[in-house]
């Protein structure tokens, strides 16, 4: 709500003249994906070439993105903060090595590698230019803020059952109890989605609704923020954590 004027005035220019500004968003959304079920569509992509079975990737949740976001926008159209058009028109998914490197330190640049490892088709470029310039953070900031929310997943009660139970296929009711007892006040501010892959319904994509703003060290569970509508998970009864 506080940033709705924000989204109407950028409806109503010209894309050429729109201009988001950074920092005047509502809130993130930080999403996590099974990267065993990415590659099941996806497998001549690098990240998918070189996936092994003892990969962190192939059994535990990973980086897609942290993408600030303003109520009522449900396609995330806000991003490229202070990004022209001729600086966005290369952001497609075979052009993203050719934009520009975010300025990373080494320590945050190889937490990174494991974390997302879209990294290796130069996903974390896209990222910080759609997303992360809207962020008000420096690119350091931004990307370890997402690694440390992301790492902070994976150790919870549901992270540790799905590295644990990679390869079966599990009960819908048992993934969303875990959830319960990890954000026991924050209902609705997760979303499991499923797609399919091997001829059954995986689990693909674990999507969690954040305040803003945040910085580097915040904490994931006290950062949760419930939406006003709660969105109903997006699979099945029975769920198939795909193992590479």
């Amino acid at each position: 709500m506080l940033k709705a004027a924000a989204l109407l005035w950028m409806a109503c220019l010209p894309a050429s003249a729109q201009s988001p500004v950074a920092g005047q968003f509502d809130y993130y959304v930080l999403d996590l994906s099974w990267e065993p079920v990415f590659c099941a569509a996806h497998a001549a992509v690098p990240e998918c070439r070189s996936e092994t079975p003892d990969r962190y990737d192939a059994s535990h949740p990973v980086l897609h993105g942290l993408w600030p976001s303003l109520d009522n926008d449900p396609e995330h159209a806000y991003g490229y903060c202070g990004v022209d058009a001729a600086a966005r028109e290369p952001d497609k998914p075979r052009s993203w090595c050719s934009l520009p490197a975010p300025d990373l330190s080494d320590a945050t640049r190889s937490r990174l590698a494991a974390l997302m490892p879209g990294a290796q088709s130069c996903l974390e470029r896209h990222e910080w230019l759609r997303h992360g310039t809207c962020s008000g953070l420096s690119a350091d900031d931004y990307f370890s803020l997402e690694e440390s929310l992301a790492a902070q997943a994976a150790a919870t009660n549901l992270g540790r059952y799905l590295a644990d139970h990679a390869g079966q296929t599990v009960a819908l009711s048992d993934l969303q109890a875990l959830e319960a007892s990890d954000f026991p006040l924050a209902s609705g501010a997760v979303v499991l989605r499923c797609a399919p892959a091997r001829a059954a319904e995986a689990l693909s994509e674990i999507v969690f609704r954040l305040k803003a703003p945040l910085w580097p060290g915040a904490s994931l569970a006290s950062s949760l923020a419930p939406p006003p509508v709660a969105e109903a998970d997006r699979c099945p009864p029975s769920v198939l954590i795909v193992k590479e």
